[in-house]
């Protein structure tokens, strides 16, 4: 099968049908359970996704989909960033999307200016999520990504199939200073037209130290800061959080829709990854393969996967 033939299936398959088959499908080929009732060794080689399989998983977890609305009284001055497949409180969001397979560490950076309302209208638009992927990839380092395989930083029920060859682990890492910051001001600068009124931003104090000012003494004084209208720091930070922890869920969930469409497997996970792995924060990661049937077959009989799983190989590799 064409490429265009096999962007044309993974395009028109039914939403429905990817969230009601939807499973985790962590046995890939290369893998080996050790122990437990379903102990088995794959007796084929791991086989790496290729730049098109990682292009339409990056595409439907982290895309770019054209012009923003910003259908709101007081629009935000945001450059003509496109807007993306995962839902965000700010043009391109919070979150960096890294990601490492059998020759690399990677980010894809955020740089697509957004060039209609709708970036892929057409048939033959639809091979510019490669094109973007492409594009945007850099490199950082040759080589998988080494996660220490113990716990922590991983999670002990996923040392035996997290990270392994022919997989490609997606890691959305947020940013959640940004979000801070961006609420602070918002908070604080009646300019920005957000939630701080005419008479003053609001007073921002540290509850954690004596509810004492959070470094504003000097606003508090010339009046730019209302001291009547309270707002704990502890509320704020935990706002943030609430702001960006959604988009690497989303981003996740989406990969993990797509994974179906392709006839892919994988799962979405986690652990305490933020403690060794990169610094800012890192809480879901999406890890794809290509799925050993053999092991499903035997342990689960084939209606434990698709119709795109069992044509996958010869859809996407011949």
């Amino acid at each position: 099968m064409t490429a265009s033939a096999s962007l044309d299936q993974a395009w028109g398959y039914p939403l429905f049908e990817a969230l009601y088959r939807r499973r985790s499908r962590r046995f890939g080929l290369g893998f080996e359970m050790q122990e437990g009732p379903f102990r088995y060794k794959s007796a084929h080689a791991p086989v790496p996704l290729t730049q098109l399989e990682e292009a339409l998983l990056v595409g439907a977890g982290a895309g770019f989909t054209g012009l923003a609305f910003w259908d709101l009284p007081t629009p935000a001055p945001y450059p003509r960033l496109s807007g993306r497949t995962f839902p965000t409180t700010q043009a391109g969001g919070h979150t960096a999307l890294f990601l490492t397979n059998d020759e690399g560490f990677y980010v894809v950076e955020d740089k697509v200016a957004a060039s209609k309302l709708r970036e892929v209208e057409t048939r033959e638009e639809r091979s510019k999520l490669l094109d973007v992927y492409r594009a945007q990839r850099r490199t950082l380092k040759p080589g998988r990504l080494d996660i220490p395989r113990r716990v922590p930083p991983m999670s002990g029920h996923d040392l035996w199939d997290s990270n392994r060859p022919g997989c490609t682990l997606f890691l959305p890492v947020c940013d959640v200073s940004a979000s801070l910051i961006s609420l602070i001001g918002q908070f604080v600068d009646p300019a920005l037209r957000r939630y701080a009124s005419a008479s003053g931003g609001m007073n921002i104090v540290d509850d954690r130290h004596g509810f004492r000012p959070a470094g504003t003494e000097r606003w508090l004084k010339n009046g730019f800061l209302n001291a009547e209208q309270v707002l704990p720091l502890s509320i704020l930070e935990r706002q943030a959080c609430y702001y960006v922890f959604s988009e690497p869920a989303a981003i996740c969930q989406n990969m993990f829709l797509a994974t179906e469409s392709l006839g892919l497997g994988g799962w979405k996970h986690c652990g305490f990854l933020s403690l060794e792995i990169l610094e800012m924060h890192l809480m879901w990661v999406m890890q794809v393969h290509h799925i050993d049937t053999d092991y499903y077959n035997r342990f689960f009989g084939s209606g434990a996967y698709g119709p795109t799983h069992a044509a996958h190989m010869a859809t996407w590799h011949r």
